[in-house]
């Protein structure tokens, strides 16, 4: 997965963590505010990381705590996050902080609603005394828009819960270091090191060393017999006073000043303990150090690594810097631990400090990520349609189990009267907007019946719905836009195409523009069959970006249908079909009535209505056909007993982008013989089932040869079953999809 990193600077102690997570991740990108702030005495390591540097505006600050220090800081205002997020497009963010960072990533989530965001909170209930009325409302207003929660340790976590933050969306993941530099140093002290204390980091007042040098002054000056040193390593603005400290002749103090990180292991080498006496840190690694370097601490609980690491007796030894005989009490028991326990407490220190490395830390954040991306609903998809077509509710269903379908409707059409019960059978909402029908006529015959749906309310439905994936029937307005909320929300679009370059043959020039701009717009398409994608590629459509399926019905209502039996002198031929001009009706009657003159026990049955049918009935009546029956509009129920009384089905077609009844027949085991206009034709039909309705004597011989039983039965090796139609459209949008979602699926299955 694609994961960007947003925070201050990448320290000597994070940039293993991070190259350790870089490792585990398809992509990892860091965005930093400031190559190094500058109270901190490293310089930016050199890694193998892909860095980007933001412009970012930094504002000093003072923080005041109740306690009573004071400390610069900076407050850091990357102005271009959005637009670095934009072009890297992640799937996870991992923002550090919560503050206006976490801010602008929380608004590109809202755009971006299937990136997934995590905030590395770096706090503890000590640091977060005495913060701003602001940025506590900057923190409220995070917390809603993120999906998980990272911090040091149990005080961050408890930090976390009283904003408001329930437990579950919170992961304790602590800070660690490269154990290896520092486990070199050797696991025991020679007697005069045994009991040196040292201190790493900076001289400022939150460090509380005022009061701990107070405080070991005064044991120093109790235990005249014992001599005492203390060494300083680093620097800031407290070392001038600290040098002025007026100290007992047996406890000795020696400043160092800064040191390179490196370089730090040496002192770790000598020092017998290290003492961390803070008045606030939300981890402190000089205790990982410490701890690796096998030297025991004597810390304040105020700092989160002295909580979650130092045992009592074990690792070293804790107080709290505020109660004065508590220290006193601490550094009295570190002091008298006699040598041989202090050699051991080495060795445990070392164990636990070296469970706990980059490679440990980042396997937390990667489950972290896991979790993240489990607790996440099904991926929403969202289909603008026109209508909900019984025959294509299999495949419906089968992409419900893999995303969250959302199905938009443009109203209802009233010349598919047997599909109303298809409309309720999978939750469907219909868009706000207008339906006009549109006759289209030829030779006084009704050609064809269309609708023309104008629906504005889709635009407003995607909104409300924010899906992570559009498909589109047709290429018309509804595609027009579902392409523009695409392009505003970064939602990748699929169109469900199914016309053919016969169909599509006489189009206006205005729809010609379009749809060849939405060929090079539209990045996934979805094709009924072979005639579909022929029709795509011929707009500039390119192959790689076609899903090439099948149509298809729920196949399992037909495979159960029983034969009746016929004589063998008389042979049932039906046609399912609407009664338009452009179904071929005429074509097949006048075939038709030359084929029953010399077979007269051939006989012809006509399901389906529609507006040409007085005209039909007119024209059999004038040919003269008497073994033809016109058996009106049936349900889909119905018409399963009419596939068990035939002996071979005729679909007479003079344009169609597929033709179902097609797939009806063949499941249900009825010979076909079909015209060469319907889209389906080629792809599951044998060249022998073919015939040319507008050539009369072609057709007149595909019926003869159906009246004399010389047809091919089915070979239903050339169909696909809706389940494996609807599991190729789910795999070819995952292949699309962001891993985040389709991570979320796989792990759901699994």
């Amino acid at each position: 997965m694609r994961v960007a990193f947003l925070t201050n600077f990448i320290s000597p102690y994070l940039a293993p963590v991070l190259e350790a997570l870089a490792e585990r991740v398809t992509n990892l990108c860091v965005m930093v505010s400031t190559s190094m702030e500058p109270n901190r005495p490293w310089s930016a390591p050199s890694t193998r990381l892909h860095v980007v540097a933001q412009k970012t505006w930094t504002l000093p600050g003072l923080w005041r705590h109740p306690r009573g220090f004071e400390e610069r800081l900076f407050v850091h205002v990357p102005m271009n996050t959005v637009r670095d997020l934009q072009r890297f497009r992640p799937e996870v963010i991992i923002s550090v902080e919560m503050g206006a960072r976490t801010l602008l990533a929380s608004l590109y989530r809202l755009l971006n609603r299937r990136t997934a965001l995590l905030v590395w909170a770096d706090v503890a209930e000590s640091t977060e005394h005495g913060r701003g009325w602001l940025r506590h409302v900057a923190r409220f207003l995070i917390q809603h828009s993120v999906d998980l929660f990272i911090t040091n340790g149990c005080s961050g976590g408890r930090y976390l819960r009283k904003l408001g933050i329930p437990r579950h969306r919170i992961c304790e993941i602590p800070y660690a270091i490269e154990t290896a530099l520092f486990s070199r140093c050797p696991a025991t002290r020679p007697p005069a090191l045994s009991h040196s204390l040292l201190f790493v980091g900076q001289l400022i007042e939150r460090k509380g060393l005022r009061p701990f040098l107070s405080a070991l002054n005064e044991w120093a000056g109790t235990h005249p017999d014992r001599s005492v040193t203390l060494d300083l390593v680093g620097d800031g603005p407290l070392r001038t006073s600290l040098e002025k400290f007026s100290a007992n002749k047996n406890l000795l103090i020696k400043f160092h000043g800064n040191v390179s990180y490196e370089d730090t292991v040496a002192f770790y080498a000598r020092a017998g303990i290290l003492i961390l006496p803070t008045w606030a840190d939300t981890w402190g690694l000089v205790v990982n150090e410490a701890m690796a370097s096998g030297v025991p601490v004597l810390g304040s609980l105020y700092s989160q690594a002295v909580e979650e690491l130092v045992k009592e007796g074990s690792t070293g030894w804790c107080f709290r810097p505020d109660k004065q005989a508590e220290m006193m009490d601490a550094i009295d028991r570190a002091l008298q631990t006699p040598r041989d326990r202090l050699d051991e407490m080495r060795l445990e220190a070392r164990a636990a400090a070296m469970a706990l490395n980059p490679e440990r830390v980042a396997d937390m954040i990667t489950s972290a990520l896991e979790k993240t991306i489990c607790q996440q609903p099904r991926a929403r998809l969202a289909l603008l349609t026109n209508i909900v077509a019984p025959y294509r509710l299999p495949v419906y269903r089968q992409i419900a189990k893999n995303f969250e379908l959302r199905v938009f409707i443009a109203g209802k059409e009233d010349n598919r009267g047997a599909w109303a019960d298809g409309v309720g059978a999978i939750p469907a909402k219909r868009s706000w907007g207008w339906t006009f029908r549109k006759v289209r006529q030829m030779k006084g015959e009704v050609f064809d019946l269309s609708y023309l749906h104008i629906t504005p309310g889709y635009l407003v439905d995607l909104i409300r719905s924010n899906p992570r994936i559009i498909i589109s029937n047709e290429m018309g307005m509804r595609t027009c836009i579902a392409v523009v909320y695409g392009l505003l929300f970064h939602v990748p679009v699929w169109v469900w195409w199914g016309g053919t370059c016969h169909t599509e043959r006489v189009r206006s020039i205005g729809r010609r523009l379009l749809r060849r701009a939405l060929a090079h717009i539209v990045k996934g398409w979805i094709s009924y069959g072979q005639t579909s994608t022929e029709y795509l590629e011929s707009l500039g459509v390119r192959s790689a970006t076609i899903i090439q399926i099948q149509n298809c019905i729920d196949e399992a209502r037909y495979k159960s249908v029983r034969h009746t039996s016929s004589t063998p002198s008389s042979v049932r031929l039906l046609c399912v079909s609407q009664l338009l001009a452009r179904k071929g009706i005429g074509e097949l009657l006048r075939a038709f009535a030359e084929v029953s003159r010399d077979n007269g026990e051939v006989l012809l049955t006509i399901v389906g209505d529609g507006p040409e049918r007085l005209r039909l009935e007119a024209l059999a009546s004038q040919l003269g056909i008497a073994s033809v029956r016109f058996a009106g509009l049936k349900t889909p129920d119905e018409i399963l007993d009419y596939y068990a009384e035939a002996d071979c089905l005729v679909f007479p077609t003079l344009e169609d982008v597929w033709g179902l009844v097609v797939n009806e027949a063949l499941w249900a085991n009825v010979p076909v013989i079909c015209s060469k206009y319907a889209g389906c034709a080629r792809e599951i039909l044998p060249d022998a089932a073919l015939f040319d309705p507008l050539d009369h004597d072609d057709f007149v011989q595909a019926l003869a040869r159906a009246a004399r039983r010389d047809f091919e039965y089915p070979n239903r090796e050339r169909l696909r079953t809706a389940e494996s139609v609807g599991e190729q459209i789910v795999a070819a949008i995952s292949a699309r999809v962001p891993a985040v979602a389709v991570a979320t699926h796989r792990m759901r299955r699994e």
